[in-house]
Protein backbone atom coordinates (compact mmCIF):
# COMPACT_ATOMS: atom_id res chain seq x y z
CA UNK A 1 0.00 0.00 0.00
CA UNK A 2 1.36 3.43 -0.92
CA UNK A 3 0.95 6.53 1.22
CA UNK A 4 0.33 10.00 -0.12
CA UNK A 5 2.94 12.19 1.59
CA UNK A 6 1.54 15.32 -0.02
CA UNK A 7 -1.42 15.27 2.41
CA UNK A 8 -1.72 14.80 6.16
CA UNK A 9 -4.74 13.84 8.21
CA UNK A 10 -6.47 16.63 10.08
CA UNK A 11 -5.83 14.77 13.33
CA UNK A 12 -2.08 15.37 12.80
CA UNK A 13 -2.32 18.97 11.60
CA UNK A 14 -1.63 20.76 14.89
CA UNK A 15 1.29 18.45 15.72
CA UNK A 16 2.84 19.21 12.31
CA UNK A 17 2.29 22.95 12.70
CA UNK A 18 3.73 23.02 16.22
CA UNK A 19 6.81 21.18 14.95
CA UNK A 20 7.24 23.62 12.06
CA UNK A 21 6.48 26.73 14.19
CA UNK A 22 7.73 25.85 17.69
CA UNK A 23 7.74 29.46 18.91
CA UNK A 24 4.26 30.40 17.68
CA UNK A 25 2.09 31.28 20.69
CA UNK A 26 -1.06 31.32 18.55
CA UNK A 27 -0.87 27.54 18.18
CA UNK A 28 -0.91 26.99 21.95
CA UNK A 29 -4.58 27.95 22.04
CA UNK A 30 -5.72 25.86 19.07
CA UNK A 31 -7.50 22.55 19.57
CA UNK A 32 -8.48 19.80 17.17
CA UNK A 33 -12.14 20.73 17.65
CA UNK A 34 -11.58 24.39 16.83
CA UNK A 35 -9.63 23.52 13.69
CA UNK A 36 -12.20 20.88 12.70
CA UNK A 37 -14.99 23.46 13.05
CA UNK A 38 -13.09 25.82 10.75
CA UNK A 39 -12.68 23.00 8.21
CA UNK A 40 -16.41 22.29 8.30
CA UNK A 41 -17.12 26.02 7.88
CA UNK A 42 -14.87 26.09 4.81
CA UNK A 43 -12.34 28.43 6.39
CA UNK A 44 -9.46 25.93 6.15
CA UNK A 45 -8.85 24.06 2.89
CA UNK A 46 -9.30 20.32 3.41
CA UNK A 47 -10.68 17.26 1.66
CA UNK A 48 -12.60 14.35 3.10
CA UNK A 49 -11.92 10.83 1.82
CA UNK A 50 -15.47 9.69 1.21
CA UNK A 51 -18.54 10.41 3.33
CA UNK A 52 -17.02 8.90 6.49
CA UNK A 53 -13.33 9.08 5.68
CA UNK A 54 -10.72 11.21 7.41
CA UNK A 55 -10.24 14.86 6.55
CA UNK A 56 -6.83 15.68 5.06
CA UNK A 57 -4.96 18.87 4.26
CA UNK A 58 -2.29 19.43 1.62
CA UNK A 59 1.22 19.75 3.01
CA UNK A 60 1.72 22.63 0.58
CA UNK A 61 -1.11 24.49 2.38
CA UNK A 62 0.50 24.29 5.84
CA UNK A 63 2.03 27.82 5.74
CA UNK A 64 -1.31 29.28 4.63
CA UNK A 65 -3.20 27.32 7.29
CA UNK A 66 -0.71 28.44 9.94
CA UNK A 67 -1.35 32.04 8.91
CA UNK A 68 -5.12 31.45 9.14
CA UNK A 69 -4.57 30.23 12.71
CA UNK A 70 -2.67 33.37 13.67
CA UNK A 71 0.94 32.27 13.19
CA UNK A 72 3.13 35.14 12.04
CA UNK A 73 6.55 33.47 11.79
CA UNK A 74 8.34 31.60 9.04
CA UNK A 75 8.38 27.80 9.43
CA UNK A 76 11.50 26.00 10.55
CA UNK A 77 11.72 23.28 7.87
CA UNK A 78 14.22 21.21 9.84
CA UNK A 79 11.82 20.99 12.78
CA UNK A 80 9.06 18.97 11.09
CA UNK A 81 8.08 15.67 12.66
CA UNK A 82 9.15 13.67 9.60
CA UNK A 83 12.58 15.32 9.48
CA UNK A 84 13.13 14.96 13.22
CA UNK A 85 12.20 11.28 13.06
CA UNK A 86 14.61 10.72 10.17
CA UNK A 87 17.49 12.39 11.98
CA UNK A 88 16.90 10.31 15.11
CA UNK A 89 17.02 7.13 13.03
CA UNK A 90 20.17 8.29 11.22
CA UNK A 91 21.88 9.12 14.54
CA UNK A 92 21.16 5.67 15.99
Amino acid sequence: MSHDHSRIQLAHLLRELKAAYPDAPALAFQTYRSVYARVLNGDIPAQQAGPRGPWTVAVADLPRIAEMLGVQAEPEPTRSRRTASSSRVAAA
